[in-house]
């Protein structure tokens, strides 16, 4: 098994009766860090933000990511916060950092509550992987998550004009940054 593992399990919208204005994917995904499994469908069954999740993970083959430094997680809620630009306090977080061909995963948490503090630390799944494998996987992950939005309609935006064209505005930043990580980083594939 690879050092770093993620797999969507279920990815749709929050509900169907939303599908052509729902901003963000929800999904549940497995996740696995040095063989251990982050996410536990037995302990919090609640969905994840698929896209959002995504866009994180590209950003993290870039830039390094701190999470005392951030206000959203790698793997949020899925309640939309991250598109709103405000952190939800409900998700998974580890810090990335780049080190030569090498990504240093550690401090990972999972947030299965409100609260600040996390539900579980995971100190023995702190690793080192292989930045190629990381970058793979990673590209995977956001192929597979852009694939409900490429199978559906385009995103419809309601409301007064100024809510609207925020919107769809937010919605277009979002897509544009992530097909550019994905693109860029795509041509560094062996």
């Amino acid at each position: 098994m690879p050092r770093f593992s993620i797999e969507i399990l279920s990815q749709g919208w929050i509900d169907e009766k939303y599908a052509d204005y729902d901003l963000s994917s929800h999904g549940v995904l497995r996740v696995f860090i040095n063989n251990i499994e982050i996410t536990d469908q037995d302990e919090y069954q609640d969905t994840y933000g698929v896209n959002e999740a995504a866009l994180a993970l590209l950003r993290t083959l870039e830039q390094d990511h701190a999470p005392e430094e951030s206000p959203y997680y790698l793997i949020p809620h899925g309640c939309n916060a991250f598109l709103m630009e405000r952190g939800c306090p409900i998700g998974i977080d580890w810090k990335v950092t780049h080190a030569g061909n090498q990504i240093l995963i550690s401090d990972i948490t999972r947030h299965n509550e409100t609260s600040d503090e996390p539900t579980c630390r995971f100190p023995e799944a702190e690793t080192a992987v292989n930045l190629k494998e990381y970058r793979a996987e990673i590209l995977q992950f956001a192929r597979d998550a852009k694939g409900l939005f490429d199978a559906s309609p385009p995103r419809r935006f309601e409301g007064r004009k100024r809510v609207r064209l925020y919107n769809q505005q937010m919605h277009e930043d979002f897509w544009a940054e992530f097909n550019n990580i994905y693109q860029r980083q795509s041509l560094l594939l062996d």
